[in-house]
């Protein structure tokens, strides 16, 4: 996939996303999470998020528990929810995020 480099965000240091499209009432954004990438304790403010791997494995962590999603398994986070992951595997993982309303940065908190 090819993305300019001025529509990224950067979550984390090793952790980017850009909108792919956004509506009325959600938004679907692309997520690259690289080798050994962590991001700790988040939540989001204002959207409920539904997260959809696209490739690789990725720990998950939401409200302390630790789930291993592979491509194609999905997570539903609600608004306010404590969450995380680390990439501890050989691959970059590729993600699918849908938030409703649509996601805007200043959702997003470290807690």
């Amino acid at each position: 996939m090819f993305f300019q480099e001025s529509n990224k965000v950067w979550l984390e240091k090793d952790m980017w996303m850009i909108n792919l499209v956004k509506f009325e009432s959600f938004s679907v954004d692309f997520i690259q999470i690289e080798i050994d990438a962590i991001e700790k304790d988040v939540i989001h403010t204002e959207c409920d998020e539904w997260i959809y791997v696209l490739s690789g494995t990725l720990i998950f962590f939401i409200d302390g528990r630790e789930i291993l999603l592979h491509q194609g398994d999905h997570i539903a986070i609600p608004i306010n929810t404590v969450h995380g992951s680390i990439n501890q595997s050989k691959e970059i993982v590729k993600l699918l995020s849908v938030c409703s309303p649509p996601f805007e940065e200043k959702f997003m908190q470290k807690v």
